[in-house]
């Protein structure tokens, strides 16, 4: 499919700005009704709600957090963002893993998001999250 609306390099540094900034709102906007998520993490497809839930999680979660070094290229469907996410967590824990980012996009929204990042440094995050859920 091609993309129709915003170039993918500006929606993808307002992707990056949303996450960073940690604005739930900017991202919602960002995102197409029907968008979807996927990591290799879960490999499972999410629902844009569920997936939000889960990222106002994080946000809350994450004392810093930060894309850095990232490289943005463009496709014709999409963008693709490769960077190091690198941050913190309540009491001191820090993290750093490289992640790859592919977005399909659809009259200037991201309708398919996919995360690629290695499951081992993203451990301690995990923990923190399954603390900071509600039970």
């Amino acid at each position: 499919m091609k993309n129709d609306g915003t170039k993918g390099r500006e929606l993808a540094n307002r992707f990056m700005d949303s996450v960073v900034t940690r604005d739930l709102d900017a991202m919602r906007a960002l995102l197409d009704d029907e968008a979807v998520f996927w990591t290799n993490v879960t490999r499972v497809d999410t629902d844009k709600e569920t997936r939000l839930a889960r990222i106002a999680l994080e946000f809350r979660t994450f004392e810093e957090f930060a894309f850095e070094e990232p490289r943005i290229d463009e496709l014709p469907s999409g963008f693709v963002i490769r960077a190091r996410a690198k941050g913190s967590l309540p009491g001191g824990t820090t993290f750093e893993f490289p992640i790859c980012i592919v977005a399909d996009t659809k009259a200037g929204r991201i309708r398919r998001l996919e995360e690629y990042l290695d499951a081992a440094p993203v451990a301690p995050i995990l923990g923190a999250l399954a603390a900071a859920a509600p039970h």
